[in-house]
């Protein structure tokens, strides 16, 4: 009874956890706040951080010690969402995202995700001023799937990151269509260029002049970037294709060239350089392919081995093993007769050795 009434009036002077002090206690308990009630005591900075919801249902993501475990519906669905991504089917792609928790994706997808909910918001804000405004039909069919191409190609290089390019595609869209909203809000909201801060010309000149200056300067991968773009924006021009098979074959890519020169020769079937230039790529595209083959057929070189019980001694150890052989033929040259062995340790450092010299017995020195 003593214990009990000592403890008693110790929580009453001192307080416990859960019970205030003698005093403090206010006259009113604080009202109790729902769980649905919102809590706008922190400003949002920003739009992004806001989550956008989705009416699917998120994947769970058991954890360890703080990692999280992708279950194998979770790879599943990650695994579609780069199917989609490569095949250019960004909505799709969005979907696959959604259906996985945030703490489940990459920093790349979590970034991804971002700029694909913008391409998402975009398109809902486009159909929403056709609607509006109606839809321009003053263009052709032709320059319509140009436009959309151009697009597609712009958003692709706002996901590699390649902003400078991103721009002139979408630049030329708007040179085809100056009221197109859709290439406008692209270059606004995931370029940071709004409207003013760019001038609407014809990139195409741009990019066919530097396609042959790399293309003489010896660059001709730069000349292939430059004309791949060109593509998009003229694919039936036939100097482009051309001219692309040219950057390819200088850069060693045969068959590129040749599918290339192909092409260039559907859509101009009189030019008979062309046809001399494919035949050409032809012959040389098969003394490659013989070329590999014997490679590959040929059987490697024995690799020089010393009996078991010869004392082997180390010259020298390197970290590279072109540097290793390099040494042992130099000790080849002027150790004439020795046996040089080169050997991968087991660290991955790469040894030189010879055998050791035998010691001379009395009967061999006298």
């Amino acid at each position: 009874m003593k214990k009990i009434l000592l403890l008693l009036i110790s929580i009453a002077l001192l307080g416990a956890p859960g019970l205030y002090a003698v005093g403090d206690k206010p006259d009113k308990a604080p009202p109790a706040q729902e769980e649905n009630d919102l809590d706008f005591s922190q400003e949002i900075e920003s739009v992004d951080d806001i989550s956008i919801q989705s009416d699917r249902p998120t994947l769970s993501a058991p954890q360890s010690q703080g990692r999280v475990i992708l279950t194998e519906e979770m790879q599943d669905t990650s695994d579609k969402f780069d199917k989609y991504m490569k095949q250019r089917q960004y909505d799709k792609a969005r979907e696959q995202l959604l259906l996985l928790p945030t703490e489940a994706l990459t920093e790349k997808q979590k970034k991804t995700k971002k700029t694909l909910n913008t391409f998402s918001k975009i398109k809902e804000d486009n159909e929403e001023n056709i609607r509006q405004f109606g839809k321009d039909e003053s263009l052709d069919a032709s320059t319509q799937r140009t436009v959309k191409r151009l697009q597609r190609s712009g958003k692709e290089n706002i996901l590699l990151e390649k902003n400078n390019l991103a721009r002139d595609i979408l630049i030329q869209s708007l040179y085809l269509d100056r009221k197109n909203y859709e290439s406008k809000q692209l270059l606004e909201r995931c370029l940071d260029l709004p409207l003013g801060q760019y001038k609407v010309e014809n990139i195409e000149s741009k990019y066919w002049k530097e396609s042959l200056v790399f293309l003489r300067s010896g660059y001709p991968a730069k000349s292939i970037e430059s004309l791949e773009v060109l593509i998009n924006f003229d694919p039936e021009n036939a100097d482009i294709s051309q001219r692309l098979g040219s950057a390819y074959y200088l850069s060693g890519e045969v068959k590129k060239a040749i599918a290339a020169w192909k092409r260039a020769l559907y859509l101009n079937p009189k030019d008979k350089n062309l046809q001399t230039f494919i035949k050409n790529a032809e012959v040389e595209l098969k003394r490659q392919d013989a070329e590999v083959k014997a490679f590959l057929n040929k059987k490697k070189a024995k690799k020089e081995t010393v009996a078991e019980d010869v004392e082997m001694q180390v010259l020298r150890k390197v970290n590279d093993s072109n540097t290793a052989y390099s040494y042992a033929q130099e000790v080849r040259q002027q150790m004439k007769g020795i046996q040089v062995i080169v050997e991968e340790d087991d660290d991955g450092k790469w040894v030189v050795k010879i055998p050791r010299a035998k010691k001379k017995t009395k009967k061999e020195k006298k």
